[in-house]
């Protein structure tokens, strides 16, 4: 098994090293991804189960969308999830996104996964047999440069020749080590530690450990019958003295905060919900920018205080059934809040035009109710931290791998081309998108009639000009192997060559 491992490893290096070397992702990926997976199959005892199943779904759909798609956030979700389902298929008792993620990620950097001394290199270690092949082999090379050595000089026209004939060799011998590079080697040794840890099980368990020993349901923490103890525990959460304090300090805490997020969202909803003609177009961005920096603040902020209340015993605290229902209204007026911000991003979007960030203001929103969601679960059904950290975490991966499967720069360019008038376009900012802009900027340069779409700049070319050397750009990326090729680019490649 071990000689295996070490057989694998280093045909996945190579095979990383040859597939990847200056090229882009498209067909390697593929292959490595195929290489991982059926090399994990031959040689680790794979279980499978449900969080290996959902994670291969993942990894395919991500790949799929790599290909067809090509942008960096399918090639993150390959990466993420390719990792995520080596870390199931190594070790089947996980169970959370991040914990099987930083088991592989960190299993790059543990370097003493092959223990030589195991696998038969230095056991029944056979003196005699060694002797024989020194005297065999060894020892008359040793003799025959003696000799060489001694001709050399004795006799100056054997020793030209000897010279003119090892020359050959010698021009050989340095043609190959120039044709090393460093660069290369060092891209050789990351793939060698990118494959060691995909196929190689490692016995640093930290994550794993960690993994197990989480649990989801909370459990009381008895008091102890000392009295002296139970004075001592006053100031932590255990002792019923305690509970009831911090009952009082926190109910008065929830009910202030709600009550200041009960004014801001009656704000919101006044002025930004039904009276969109309040909104001018200058202050859509400030008011943006506000309302997505207090929901930051003020979730976060939330979540904080509402896991430190119900951390321990306060789950248990029978009297405490109003500071739950302050909690549920805590959370119910960061969902009111949340609408607002989604209103808002929704009005500046028609008014500006659609962009990356104000997608990841969407994302960031998703991911806000989930996480709400799931503290509503903790508080209502006594859960642990690490509950909400596994739930997330599986919401994270999932939403990852379906933003990878949309173009969102075919998005962008088609809402802002198509939806905002012409001379509110930010043409400059659609040229920065990646290459998978092109087939409809292509379409645009051809229909257009904006003046500012041909007009030069003092410091600029024209936007016409800008495109077109985008396009030769990506005509200078394509000319690359076989290995590279993607759907994606081959559209685009078809699309340039019929105009």
């Amino acid at each position: 098994m071990k000689n295996k491992n070490i057989i694998f490893t280093v045909i996945g290096a190579v095979l990383f090293n040859t597939i990847f070397w200056e090229e882009g992702l498209g067909l390697n990926m593929i292959i490595f991804s195929a290489f991982i997976i059926i090399c994990n199959k031959l040689m680790n005892k794979v279980e499978w189960n449900k969080n290996s199943t959902l994670t291969l779904i993942g990894t395919i759909l991500s790949l799929g969308a790599l290909f067809c798609i090509h942008s960096d956030l399918s090639a993150l979700s390959v990466f993420v999830s390719l990792f995520v389902f080596i870390g199931f298929m190594h070790h089947k008792e996980l169970k959370s996104i991040s914990n099987s993620f930083l088991t592989i990620f960190m299993s790059c950097f543990h370097f003493r996964k092959f223990k030589f001394q195991k696998i038969g290199i230095y056991d029944n270690f056979d003196t005699w047999k060694w002797k024989r092949r020194f005297k065999v082999f060894v020892l008359p090379f040793i003799l025959l440069t003696v000799f060489v050595i001694i001709f050399r000089s004795a006799n100056p026209i054997f020793d030209d020749l000897f010279t003119s004939f090892t020359s050959i060799f010698s021009f050989e011998i340095s043609s190959v080590f120039e044709r090393i590079s460093i660069t290369r080697f060092i891209f050789f040794i990351f793939g060698l530690m990118i494959t060691s840890a995909m196929l190689v099980k490692s016995s640093k368990k930290y994550f794993v450990n960690k993994d197990i020993s989480k649990k989801f349901n909370l459990k009381r923490e008895k008091g102890n019958r000392n009295p002296i103890i139970e004075l001592l525990k006053i100031a932590k959460n255990t002792n019923p003295i305690a509970l009831k304090n911090e009952r009082f300090s926190v109910i008065l805490t929830f009910g202030f905060i709600n009550f200041l997020l009960l004014i801001v969202n009656g704000i919101d909803i006044i002025f930004v919900w039904f009276n969109k003609a309040s909104q001018q177009s200058e202050n859509l961005s400030k008011v943006l920018h506000e309302g997505t920096y207090l929901l930051i603040a003020s979730v976060l902020l939330s979540m904080m205080i509402m896991l430190f209340v119900f951390r321990k015993n306060q789950n248990f605290y029978k009297p405490n059934l109003r500071l739950k229902k302050f909690a549920y209204a805590w959370i119910v007026q960061n969902v009111i809040l949340v609408i607002s911000v989604v209103i808002r991003n929704l009005n500046y979007i028609s008014e500006f035009g659609l962009t990356y960030k104000r997608i990841g203001i969407f994302v960031f929103l998703s991911l806000t109710i989930i996480g709400l969601y799931h503290l509503y679960i903790k508080i209502k059904d006594k859960k642990t931290i690490h509950y909400l950290v596994y739930r997330n975490g599986w919401a994270v991966y999932f939403l990852l791998i379906s933003m990878s499967l949309i173009n969102w720069d075919a998005c962008i360019v088609n809402y802002n081309l198509k939806y905002m008038k012409s001379n509110t376009v930010d043409y400059s900012y659609l040229l920065r998108l990646s290459d998978n802009a092109l087939i409809r900027l292509l379409k645009h340069q051809k229909t257009t009639e904006d003046p500012r779409w041909f007009e030069e700049r003092k410091y600029y070319e024209s936007f016409d000009e800008r495109l077109n050397t985008k396009i030769r750009s990506f005509k200078h990326y394509s000319n690359r192997t076989f290995l590279s090729w993607n759907f994606a680019h081959y559209r685009i490649e078809k699309q340039i060559n019929k105009d």
